[in-house]
């Protein structure tokens, strides 16, 4: 019995924690926006440059076979796809709420953006890489057509590029990005929940 009383003393005794400075969330919140629309800045300059390269390949260089044409233009379907996926999520970065006058809309407007880069990092993701590899194969073939160490030497290093890419680097960017689209979340609803109280 004196073990109950003392856990009910510890509890009772317990402090309540002290509501977070809004200030401070407020400030990591827009810190953290800043990072993401940097990252997304970043890739579709990224992906353009890469588009405008592979544009300058298609016209500037003369195919002997038919597949390195297809190959082209399926490579700049995927990176026209990954363009037009980073500029949706940009969409909801650009023009911000102020998230110390109105909590609610931002934080449903991070539950959009939060929504769509589920999807980007689970279907999209998925149809890029297909959709790229493709292209990249069919592109390749001319190059390596009948050239059995070219075979083994160009697709190995292509595929175990994309496998990595796939396995390794696509996880901790989907858990990153998670991690911090999350914490930005909780933080807003930490905000609202106090908000409410007072």
């Amino acid at each position: 019995m004196s073990d109950f009383n003392l856990i009910q003393d510890i509890w009772q005794n317990a402090a309540t924690p002290e509501p977070e400075d809004i200030s401070v969330i407020i400030a990591d919140i827009k810190k953290k926006r800043r990072q993401m629309l940097r990252k997304l800045l970043f890739g579709i300059v990224s992906l353009t440059g890469a588009l405008a390269m592979i544009v300058w390949v298609l016209f500037g260089y003369d195919a002997k076979i038919i597949t390195t044409r297809i190959g082209t233009i399926i490579v700049i379907i995927a990176t026209l796809g990954g363009i037009i996926l980073n500029s949706q999520l940009l969409n909801y970065l650009r023009k911000p709420l102020d998230p110390d006058t109105d909590t609610k809309a931002y934080l449903a407007k991070m539950k959009a953006y939060q929504k769509t880069q589920q999807f980007m990092h689970t279907r999209g993701s998925l149809i890029y890489f297909i959709v790229l590899t493709t292209g990249m194969i069919l592109y390749m073939y001319e190059f390596t057509h009948g050239k059995l160490f070219y075979i083994l030497l160009d697709y190995g290093l292509t595929l175990s590029w994309i496998a990595f890419a796939w396995f390794y680097l696509r996880p901790r960017t989907i858990r990153r990005e998670s991690k911090k689209l999350n914490s930005v979340i909780e933080h807003l609803e930490r905000i609202a929940k106090q908000v409410e109280e007072e």
